[in-house]
């Protein structure tokens, strides 16, 4: 990690806290049934991860649910290699201030957003998706990161740690569990 990712990774993990305390949001329990707008927030830095995403979404639109997504990528070639993508949008760490928050109107969009469910498919503990889990206005967050204070729903994929693995999780237990 470079030094400058190291001090950003400080800045934003002391902020992060106090930003949080200002965020109200509607927490209701959220199963696959009733759930119909879903937010994917995800990690694309290499091809197999983008490819894992987007199986994933297409999974919630086939089954009729309105879909946001949002991926992560090292920088803007990638944006722009990525561009035009099923309507999946992408920002990068020059879209990100130096106290971790983000600049990009895309990501605060995203954010703001009032979905029924929020999923960080993102297997890293970046900073940058810890934000946006934190300050989503989503009802029901959903995450496979055992870090993730932020999230109403963990699930535990430690021994596997992949996306394709997760995505089944979630897709079973979003099934399986029923809103009483």
């Amino acid at each position: 990690m470079k030094i400058i990712d190291k001090i950003c990774s400080y800045i934003g993990n002391f902020i992060l806290p106090v930003n949080i305390k200002e965020r109200v949001r509607d927490k209701i329990f959220c199963d696959f049934e009733s759930a119909k707008t879903v937010n994917i927030l995800f990690d694309a830095r290499t091809e197999k991860k983008f490819a894992d995403a987007r199986s994933f979404i297409k999974y919630f639109t086939d089954n009729k649910k309105h879909v946001k997504s949002l991926g992560f990528v090292e920088d803007e070639k990638t944006i722009d290699y990525y561009q035009n993508r099923d309507g999946i949008d992408f920002f990068c760490l020059t879209n990100i201030k130096l106290n971790g928050k983000p600049r990009n109107p895309i990501v605060k969009e995203f954010i703001e957003n009032n979905s029924d469910i929020l999923i960080n498919i993102g297997l890293d503990n970046f900073n940058i998706l810890r934000y946006i889990m934190a300050r989503s206005y989503s009802k029901f967050r959903v995450s496979g990161n055992l870090d993730d204070k932020f999230a109403d729903l963990i699930i535990d994929v430690k021994d596997k740690k992949e996306i394709n693995f997760l995505t089944k999780q979630v897709k079973h237990y979003l099934q399986i569990i029923k809103k009483s």
